[in-house]
């Protein structure tokens, strides 16, 4: 259920299935994985979300307050990035979510 969840379109599915694109996942993050304005472990908990879009296709936003991700920081994405930039990951979580609806 971690990423199957609970009902889903047909398209949901599939993404869950087969898992979103790498390349894809890893545009929608760009300016998150820039290591001159990002430090390491953010770019760590980037690259962490990219690996579970690209293995689930869809991720939850409250994941990100859970292990694995609070391993590198104890506050989840809160304790890594200011409001905005969270805000703007959930958001691009939550795009890519819609897109696979």
């Amino acid at each position: 259920e971690q990423c199957f969840g609970s009902e889903r379109s047909l398209s949901a599915l599939v993404r869950s299935l087969v898992g979103l694109d790498r390349t894809a996942a890893k545009e929608a993050f760009a300016r998150f994985l820039d290591q001159q304005h990002y430090g390491s472990q953010q770019i760590r908990f980037i690259e962490m979300i990219i690996d579970r879009l690209t293995a689930c296709g869809v991720m939850d936003p409250g994941l990100l307050y859970e292990p694995p991700f609070t391993a590198v920081h104890q506050d989840g994405i809160d304790g890594l990035f200011n409001d905005g930039d969270a805000d703007a990951i959930i958001g691009t979580i939550r795009e890519i979510n819609e897109r696979a609806a």
